[in-house]
């Protein structure tokens, strides 16, 4: 039953996502921050901006909603600016020509996926046209194996930025369907088969992880997420790297985890809480041995032998 449970979605052709005046997703807000408002901005691509999801279960409006649950001192507002699609490079762009005009208090990056194919060399076939018009555009001018020193610079680079105008920053390294983390469902496991390169952009990334946070020194907020699904042996993916209501939210409250201090810091918490309600973390037990056991004549409707070593039992 497990192995066959799917995430649902909306299709982007039904996806009514609102789109406010500004082109982020999610409600209107004053470009003059008020007085009374903590701002945070997520940036990000798709997995940021909620793709497959209603707006209020993107992980930046479960953040805000979260967080304001706290009884903060100030309002707290999170600007959802994810844009499908975008790298690191886009990101900084985006940060740099538009969103820091909106006077953040903190940004959070949350980044990797679509960072992956700028690790590889120029491609061609059915269904990727990977040439040099695109990687410049998507990624820049750089050689093959710079690429994760690249990334660490424009990390860096935002952390001092922050530093000049006063916000502060927090870089998040998403995770994406492995084989080697959570049990996987059906669904999830033809994912990761359904791009012929998936396996290659994944040891790419773990090169490009190593990297950034083996020399991450300007920038100290740079966080590991890749293996933050671990111990959720539940379906949580709708394909290699977009999440449902209940990963998004997982998301979140990690995030969450990483804000708070800040908050504290900056005195729009008079606490950090650590009582806060959470998604249960779950792992099968696959080790359990039954084997020869005597079940006739028990009622085992409620009964789960998920894993178990049945050999020589009766029932």
């Amino acid at each position: 039953k497990f192995f066959e449970k799917e995430i649902s979605f909306i299709t982007k052709d039904k996806l009514e996502a609102e789109i406010n005046s500004q082109g982020l997703r999610g409600a209107e807000f004053s470009i003059d921050k008020p007085n009374d408002v903590f701002r945070i901005i997520a940036v990000g691509g798709s997995t940021t901006f909620g793709h497959g999801v209603e707006d209020g279960w993107s992980w930046p409006a479960l953040l805000q909603e979260s967080l304001n649950e706290l009884e903060p001192l100030k309002k707290i507002e999170v600007l959802n600016a994810g844009v499908s699609g975008a790298t690191t490079l886009q990101n900084m762009k985006h940060i740099n020509q538009k969103l820091i005009n909106f006077s953040p208090d903190l940004i959070i990056l949350y980044v990797g996926t679509n960072d992956m194919s700028c690790m590889l060399p120029h491609y061609h076939n059915q269904n990727t046209n990977w040439n040099e018009d695109k990687v410049l555009r998507l990624c820049g001018d750089y050689e093959l194996d710079e690429y994760p020193e690249l990334l660490l610079n424009r990390f860096s680079t935002l952390c001092e930025n922050g530093i000049q105008n006063n916000f502060d920053v927090i870089i998040i390294l998403q995770p994406n369907v492995e084989l080697k983390s959570k049990k996987l469902t059906n669904q999830e496991l033809e994912s990761y088969f359904e791009r012929p390169q998936h396996r290659i952009l994944l040891e790419k990334y773990e090169l490009m992880k190593e990297y950034v946070m083996l020399n991450s020194k300007e920038c100290e907020s740079i966080n590991d997420f890749t293996n933050i699904f671990d111990d959720y042996d539940i379906p949580l993916y709708m394909d290699f790297t977009h999440l449902g209501n209940l990963g998004n939210q997982i998301i979140s409250e990690h995030i969450r985890g990483l804000t708070t201090p800040v908050l504290f810091e900056k005195g729009v918490l008079d606490k950090i809480p650590n009582d806060l309600e959470t998604v249960q973390d779950f792992k099968f037990n696959l080790d359990r041995n039954y084997s020869n056991s005597d079940y006739a004549g028990q009622d085992l409707k409620e009964e789960s032998f998920f894993g178990a070593d049945l050999s020589g039992s009766n029932f």
